[in-house]
């Protein structure tokens, strides 16, 4: 096998990612990529991992609400989640992740990014996240995602080709993406509705990323809105919905690009267990289907005992009220001044529709603070209930 060198580094094998033979290739899941002469003069040996991490798993970080499945590979039959690491002399001194759809590796996101405090200003993160960034375009990628608050690491991203684009995130476009804010979420065929699954949190991160449409509010749930990035927002809302507290619905084009998402989310107790926010986000070129996306979102939500959504709109986005308006949602209520803009401040607007009614999902009990059967039993064999608050006269 023959070696090349890039830039000062040796790189490995494109196909199987190994940097010399069998003898790199540590385990099925962890390869030897690449070498390279760091600042300090010391070797920078780069693996990639694929979940499992076993031994590494101590040594990276992750969204704390996922860290458990994504580091064994549970979310692996929808999304790859390669971590790249980085060794002197054996000891990891950084690590970084990008995690790319299984079905269309097309949008990626580069994330927790981590250098080990006594060996930073080497370039072990410029090492790394070139690495990444050249396997990503190997394996046919556009556009890599990532957000940074340190103006130290903004500049390394700078130097590695990253440009800002929204809130707290910057954006890498490679040579294949063309003009990709015109292009990506531009009409190409039918589109289809589906429920949403692990590997859509890159491809939802670049739609809520994507400067259209310019509504003040993006995704009322995880607070997102006009000026603000969207990531690990979407993982957080996935494991939020489980167990029937929700439903998030995709609309995918023909390019098995992700161009609309509805996230409903019912509210956490049995008193309100009907009722659920719902948050709607589609690529204009698509506001045709939103009525589709819209009625899917509902069905689904129906089915696991919803009987009321509401959304939040900014009162001054016609068109995103047009949105609702159009799958039978009506305005409900005007809050004033409830919404801070570049412009000053304007009005929250409140939708909803009503279904029909439907049993309850979820018995009291299951619910914080709320009695629990046992209890209930218990206080009728002693024959008295707890006391009540009863008003003097």
């Amino acid at each position: 096998m023959t070696v090349s060198k890039v830039a000062g580094y040796n790189i490995g094998c494109r196909h199987c990612g190994s940097l010399s033979g069998d003898e790199d290739i540590i385990t099925a899941n962890c390869k030897n990529i690449a070498e390279t002469e760091l600042k300090s003069g010391e070797t920078l040996v780069i693996k990639k991992i694929n979940p499992p991490l076993e031994s590494y798993a101590d040594n990276v970080t992750c969204w704390d609400v996922v860290r458990d499945d994504l580091l064994v590979g549970v979310f692996e039959p929808w999304l790859f989640t390669p971590y790249y690491i980085g060794e002197i002399q054996g000891d990891v001194v950084g690590s970084m992740a990008c995690f790319t759809p299984v079905e269309n590796p097309e949008v990626g996101l580069v994330e927790f990014v981590n250098t080990e405090e006594n060996h930073r200003r080497k370039g072990v993160s410029t090492a790394l996240l070139r690495q990444l960034i050249s396997h990503f375009e190997v394996d046919g990628g556009l556009a890599l995602y990532l957000c940074t608050t340190n103006p130290v690491a903004g500049r390394m991203y700078e130097n590695c080709g990253f440009s800002y684009l929204v809130g707290d995130g910057m954006r890498y476009l490679t040579r294949e993406a063309g003009d990709f804010d015109a292009g990506y979420l531009a009409k190409t065929g039918a589109a289809s509705v589906r429920q949403a699954h692990w590997g859509d949190l890159p491809g939802v991160s670049a739609l809520f990323c994507h400067r259209e449409p310019a509504w003040e509010i993006k995704e009322y749930l995880s607070h997102c809105f006009k000026d603000t990035r969207f990531e690990g927002h979407f993982m957080r809302l996935m494991r939020r919905i489980e167990e029937d507290r929700g439903v998030i619905q995709i609309l995918e084009n023909d390019c098995k690009r992700v161009v609309g998402c509805v996230i409903v989310e019912r509210l956490p107790t049995f008193h309100q267990q009907h009722v659920a926010h719902l948050s709607i986000r589609v690529a204009p070129d698509y506001g045709r289907h939103s009525c589709e996306l819209l009625d899917a979102a509902v069905d689904c939500a129906h089915q696991i005992g919803i009987s009321i959504l509401q959304s939040y709109v900014a009162e001054c986005d016609a068109d995103a009220k047009d949105v609702l308006a159009a799958a039978s949602f009506t305005e409900e209520a005007v809050l004033r001044g409830r919404l801070r803009t570049t412009d000053g401040f304007t009005d929250l607007a409140v939708y909803s529709r009503i279904l029909s009614e439907v049993p309850p999902q979820h018995s009291q009990h299951k619910y914080y603070g709320e009695r629990q059967p046992w209890q209930t039993e218990r206080i009728h064999e002693l024959g008295k209930a707890m006391p009540r608050y009863t008003e003097h006269k």
